[in-house]
């Protein structure tokens, strides 16, 4: 697990696979270390990806990995909450956290990802994600990807903003409101 921290990405695979094929769970707290302290991001992220696909991935290094340095690994962080945050409260402020990220492609990751959470709170976040959003064409349409738990709370917040980013999304909406026979959320846009 210890070569995991290589700038050789051919290494890391390797290294992944040996431990994936071995299912060698011993090597969790160097690769968690690895998840902290590496200063490479790519190891960083590979670490926790290794974590992952060995289930061995703890909901407070997820946390801390929402907020890393890097956005390739807050995004993959993002992606790796999709089955975990709803048991997990601490993980569910973390993830919610990242509706306000900097970078363009965390936000993206999280509108798909929204959709994977049938819960309240993630379709407030969704809907104010795309009000921020609403000039950005791909996390809209990742967030109308999300919208089938959501198309009411979405609905909600759409109505009650005002101006050009209410407008920009209504029609879409309103498709999928459509599409999924919605009558609240139709009546409501």
């Amino acid at each position: 697990a210890a070569a995991m921290d290589s700038p050789n990405g051919w290494v890391r695979d390797k290294v992944k696979q040996m431990l994936l094929w071995s299912q060698d769970k011993s090597a969790a707290p160097e690769l968690e270390k690895q998840v902290t302290a590496a200063s490479n991001p790519r190891v960083r992220l590979q670490a926790l990806c290794t974590l992952d696909s060995l289930a061995a991935l703890a909901p407070a290094l997820l946390e801390q990995a929402l907020s890393d340095k890097h956005p390739g690994v807050r995004r993959h962080a993002v992606r790796l909450c999709e089955t975990r945050v709803q048991n997990s409260p601490q993980l569910q402020t973390a993830f919610l956290k990242t509706t306000d990220d900097p970078d363009s492609f965390v936000r993206l990751q999280l509108a798909c990802s929204l959709g994977e959470w049938n819960d309240p709170q993630a379709g407030a976040a969704l809907g104010r994600l795309l009000l921020a959003n609403h000039k950005d064409r791909a996390i809209v349409t990742a967030g109308m990807s999300s919208a089938l738990p959501h198309c009411e709370a979405l609905a909600e917040s759409i109505s009650a903003a005002a101006g050009e980013a209410a407008e920009a999304l209504a029609q879409p909406l309103l498709g999928v409101a459509l599409a999924l026979n919605r009558r609240e959320a139709l009546a409501r846009l």
